[in-house]
């Protein structure tokens, strides 16, 4: 007689088979369960101690997975990153991607590099948005962007007190021909000057457009020319920004570990939540998630994990702190605290635009909504007594604090 049970485990089946055999003869029969079945084998079969999956030792991560060894036919498939439907970047491939996008965009327009990145850079990193204001307007779409693609003539500089010298519209001083500069929109200035000017800008992330030091000029000053002027300390500030500046057009979630500079870049929004971090150089080896800037905690929620932090964690007073005295950007939830001036936000992070007292989105507002000071949608929902979900906790953070 024959009994057959089948067990859904995970995603495989399997099967087991018992067999009814008649009672052992005197001759010295056995049972088949107590049998070492030829067929099975011991471990040479790879049922036992098998070096692939390592040997049950009580080490908790199943044996070592050499990432030398190829996967084979037939075994569980280790999953790449790409498949999984996101991409683990470090600074140095997302640089390299980049420069990618620049060289095809350059090789589309048939602009220069150093062009083409300025007009990128221009329209926010979109491509499509760069190629239709090339194809509609060709060079007038260069001028918005301050882009001067031909060398113009010289501005004539006011001759000096001493010969052979002339005056820097900047500092006034007299300096022979030589210690002046200028960049494509012909504006001479000194050296020095230059220099203060690249220097004093590089500290701030505006850098990447810097443009010419000379009066309301437009023209921007290319990438080459302002390394010229820059401590090294300095030229890798300045790199670090133009890469920042990339940065922030794509959908990229960083991970949240200490001193690990790697990021997600999920291949479409919303479809992964939990990322392991590894696979690249630098990665931490450790899980986090997309939708919050929070460690992994799958199977809670992002709500369930923000709010479980916030009571129990090590942070709860100054999450306490943070809850009443700010408020979260609409669009990547991250927090701002307003201290001053009028109701039109821009967050930092993703570039939103929000009406701060009833968090709408900027384009909806105006004149008719009360204007930059007040927020007649904002004072409706306060009359008809609606508060959202974050004014009561700001409210109850109060009470706490």
């Amino acid at each position: 007689m024959v009994w057959v049970i089948t067990t859904a485990l995970c995603l495989a089946a399997v099967t087991v088979t018992f067999v009814s055999l008649p009672p052992s003869s005197p001759s010295g029969g056995r049972s088949l369960l107590a049998a070492e079945d030829a067929d099975w084998g011991g471990d040479e079969e790879g049922w036992g101690q098998d070096e692939q999956w390592g040997s049950d030792n009580g080490d908790d991560d199943w044996g070592q997975w050499d990432d030398q060894q190829p996967i084979k036919q037939g075994s569980i498939d280790q999953a790449k990153p790409a498949d999984k439907g996101y991409e683990l970047l470090n600074r140095e491939m997302l640089h390299a991607k980049m420069e990618k996008d620049v060289s095809n965009a350059s090789e589309i327009l048939s602009l220069p590099a150093a062009v083409t990145e300025q007009l990128l850079r221009h329209h926010k990193w979109n491509p499509q948005r760069a190629l239709d204001a090339w194809l509609l307007t060709r060079e007038a779409a260069l001028k918005p962007a301050g882009i001067v693609r031909e060398q113009q003539p010289l501005v004539p500089l006011e001759d000096g007190m001493d010969d052979n010298t002339f005056e820097c519209p900047m500092c006034y001083d007299d300096k022979p021909q030589k210690e002046f500069g200028h960049a494509k929109c012909g504006h001479q200035i000194c050296h020095g000057c230059w220099r203060d000017h690249c220097q004093d800008k590089v500290k701030g992330k505006d850098c990447v457009k810097l443009t010419c030091a000379h009066g309301h000029c437009n023209c921007r000053v290319a990438r080459e020319q302002l390394r010229e002027y820059l401590t090294p300390e300095n030229k890798e500030r300045y790199e670090r920004f133009i890469l920042d500046d990339y940065a922030e057009t794509l959908p990229l979630v960083s991970c949240p570990t200490p001193d690990c500079q790697i990021a997600c870049l999920p291949r479409e929004k919303g479809m992964v939540k939990e990322v392991l971090c590894s696979g690249v150089p630098g990665a931490c080896g450790k899980h986090f998630c997309t939708g919050c800037p929070n460690a992994g905690h799958r199977p809670a929620p992002c709500e369930v994990a923000a709010a479980w932090h916030a009571k129990f964690g090590s942070e709860a007073e100054n999450v306490k702190y943070i809850m009443a005295n700010t408020k979260r950007c609409p669009k990547c939830r991250c927090p701002i605290e307003k201290n001053q001036g009028c109701n039109h936000m821009t967050c930092k992070s993703c570039r939103h635009e929000f009406c701060w007292l009833c968090k709408g989105d900027w384009k909806s507002h105006g004149t008719a909504t009360g204007g930059f000071y007040k927020c007649n949608i904002y004072q409706a929902n306060q009359k008809a007594g609606k508060k959202t979900a974050e004014e009561e906790a700001s409210a109850n953070a109060k009470n706490d604090l």
